[in-house]
């Protein structure tokens, strides 16, 4: 951070420490010599500490720029501090007169905060600390050559010092090196209240950065446990008899969200301040991450029992609150050990691949993960289908020379069967990996002395089941890359595609989409959008043949799981489309889940499943799993400042846009529930629609037809 200073430059620290005791225990001896050589002027202001006690949360922006103008005098500090303040409330404006006070406030506090450090000469001979951590924190020791070599590096701004020989050829980068950033960058973290918990891991598949999380373990692992490790007998059933339970947090790796809080239907979780708990509690993460995994005691198929299983995503760049990312953690708590990832350009491109720091990670038990890529907004559906066509050559081409090494017999009578079974539950991913857990080991031992088997040895990574899905947001799927979806939806092929739908181009500033609504204001959309939105859900669905689905996390958990299973599970394209609120949309991000809600409640986004394998049943494809407006269109868009800020600035036009969105939704609503209905249910609804009156139903029964005896005519 002070490479750039020129002698004589000002240096200004946004953190906690408030003297010079606290700074040296806490700064890098290069930094040290830096500030020190070039005889630098040097402060620090807990920004973020304010910023939360004016109610601004974490943004510092006001409070920092201030600081800016105080210390630059670029122009005079009246001058600067009235421009400032005219700044403000021209940008904030928009926001309500309570955002502009906050802001204005920040700008008038921000210098009484400053603190000078007036450092010794020392410093300019401050020996190196090799690392640069707190001595709670153990997981230095676990660093590989390329967290300290590359990753390290780019974090510290010298990437570009970094010769081209020190990385793979490909650019292929290692998985699970978020857990490694070790960030600190929460205000405050979710602390536990085990007495309070009725143990519904609620707070887990919500938190969007996989930090807070339910551990199983046995009695005598918490014996060897840190001081105060807290735990209680797990409730369950006879799954987890004798097992206890225990919620967790990685203290360094938090962002502060509170979604996981306000998402807590006990009272068990509050926000403490990270200073009070972060040092106390991460030891605690430490060693219940180090406990063997015993998520094969629960049904991974529930929303508690999903929890349990590792998330294959954590720690990622993702805004704090952000609400795409806990539908993507979900897909690889359930199926992550074989999925493929061909992600477009976008907001999951950014927090899922950010270059050094991959959020993606392998099971603690196998060492299989997700294997992740990214493309452009404009191919990315050609370039997943592009690696699901190879895999499926791939795989081919192996089941045919399993299949002659059958036929020849030339393997162990052990390994043949295996390779029997494989081909047997080829298609199948739990049963398939069942077999090869035993095969692999197998044939590569018997490949050592057996040339026959050298070439599926060379092929071993496409024995098992590949889960191939195409992930992205509404720009890609409904915009730029809408041709090459289309393509996909069409192609009647096994693949699976997520879209994580902000209503807007969130990874640039929040730009209008084919998914903004009828009277949302965006970039470049000013005064709010004059047409609705594209219905990709509808789109898909004319083809009849794909699996099409529409969730809202926060709104029904067990929806949203249960659509991942069902699309993974069905054997042709599926899509799913799911609600991500985004902090562009000018919300509380801590809220995030219960936006979701109060959207399905009042319509404005829906829950359904459609099922093409159904019809094979003689039964309705179409499954509305909310069926019911609630509340009124205006209890959602209250809440949210792209709809808000038009009634602010010109309510007539708020008033006829809202209005034009309200109908759009009630005919929509009535379309899927149409859709959703049998015959008989049809029948009614119109007959209710048209006014007329109809009475309860009748079941008549008529038996068949009978000649009677002549004898009983007769009497």
């Amino acid at each position: 951070m002070t490479n750039d200073l020129k002698e004589g430059g000002i240096f200004v620290l946004n953190s906690p420490f408030k003297d010079l005791y606290e700074v040296e225990a806490r700064l890098p001896g290069d930094m040290k010599r830096d500030i020190a050589k070039k005889n630098i002027k040097f402060y620090t202001i807990d920004a973020t500490s304010l910023a939360l006690n004016l109610g601004l949360g974490p943004r510092i922006n006001m409070v920092m720029q201030s600081i800016f103008y105080n210390l630059s005098e670029v122009i005079p500090v009246n001058q600067a501090m009235e421009l400032l303040k005219t700044s403000v409330k021209n940008v904030y404006g928009k926001k309500g007169e309570q955002v502009v006070k906050m802001n204005l406030e920040a700008v008038e506090r921000a210098k009484e905060n400053l603190i000078e450090i007036v450092y010794p000469k020392s410093w300019i001979n401050a020996p190196d600390i090799i690392e640069v951590v707190e001595a709670w924190d153990p997981l230095p020791a676990e660093k590989t050559d390329f967290v300290r070599n590359i990753m390290e590096p780019v974090l510290a701004n010298t990437g570009d010092d970094l010769p081209v020989s020190m990385f793979e050829a490909g650019g292929i980068m290692p998985v699970g090196t978020t857990r490694f950033e070790r960030r600190g960058a929460a205000p405050e973290i979710p602390v536990w209240i085990p007495d309070n918990c009725t143990q519904c891991n609620y707070c887990a598949i919500v938190c969007p950065h996989a930090v807070i999380r339910p551990f199983l373990m046995t009695k005598k692992d918490i014996e060897t446990g840190p001081e105060g490790f807290l735990a209680r007998k797990a409730q369950g059933g006879a799954e987890v008899a004798g097992l206890q339970y225990s919620i967790q947090v990685a203290t360094m790796d938090c962002t502060g969200c509170a979604v996981c809080v306000e998402s807590c239907p006990d009272d068990a979780l509050y926000m403490g301040p990270f200073e009070d708990y972060a040092e106390k509690n991460l030891p605690h993460y430490e060693f219940a991450y180090a406990l063997p995994l015993l998520d094969d005691k629960v049904d991974k198929n529930t929303v508690k029992g999903s929890q349990f299983q590792q998330p294959l995503l954590e720690f990622h760049c993702a805004c704090a609150g952000c609400g795409e990312t806990p539908y993507v953690k979900l897909l690889t708590q359930l199926y992550g050990e074989r999925l493929v990832i061909a992600n477009a350009s976008g907001c999951s491109s950014v927090w899922g691949g950010t270059a050094t720091t991959h959020p993606y990670s392998v099971n603690k038990k196998s060492g299989r993960g997700p294997a992740w890529g990214r493309s452009l907004f404009e191919d990315n559906a050609e370039y997943g289908f592009g690696m699901l066509k190879a895999q499926e050559q791939r795989r081919t081409r192996l089941a045919a020379g399993a299949r002659k090494i059958i036929d020849d017999r030339t393997a162990s009578p052990e390994l043949q069967k295996l390779l029997e079974n494989w081909i047997k539950h080829f298609t199948n991913g739990d049963k398939c990996d069942l077999v090869c857990d035993k095969l692999l080991p197998l044939l590569e031992e018997e490949s050592k002395t057996n040339s026959a088997l050298q070439g599926l040895q060379e092929q071993n990574m496409m024995f098992r089941v590949q889960s191939q899905w195409l992930i992205g947001g509404d720009g890609w799927a409904l915009d730029i890359g809408a041709a090459g979806l289309d393509h996909v939806l069409s192609s009647g092929q096994n693949i699976n595609i997520m879209v994580l739908d902000t209503e807007m181009y969130s990874n640039t500033g929040g730009q209008s989409s084919k998914s903004t609504v009828q009277g949302a204001i965006t970039k470049f959309e000013p005064v709010g959008r004059e047409v609705n939105k594209k219905d990709i859900g509808f789109q898909a669905m004319q083809y009849r043949n794909v699996y099409v689905a529409s969730c809202a996390m926060g709104a029904d958990y067990n929806q949203s799981l249960k659509a991942i299973r069902e699309a993974e599970a069905y054997t042709g394209v599926s899509i799913i489309v799911c609600y991500a609120p985004c902090i562009d949309w000018g919300i509380d991000m801590k809220h995030m889940m219960d936006i979701q809600k109060a959207a399905v409640d009042s319509g404005y986004w829906q829950l359904y499943r459609y099922d093409p394998r159904m019809t094979q049943q003689g039964k309705n494809p179409m499954m509305m799993d909310a069926k019911r407006i609630k509340t009124k269109l205006s209890k959602y868009l209250n809440d949210e400042n792209r709809f808000k800020r038009l009634e602010r600035e010109n309510k007539d036009r708020a008033e006829r846009l809202q209005g034009g969105l309200n109908d759009w939704i009630q005919m929509r609503h009535e379309k899927a529930l149409r859709m959703s209905m049998d015959d008989l249910e049809l029948l009614d609804f119109l007959k209710k629609r048209i006014g007329e009156v109809t009475s309860e139903s009748v079941l008549i029964l008529t038996a068949p037809r009978q000649v009677m005896p002549q004898k009983w005519l007769e009497m």
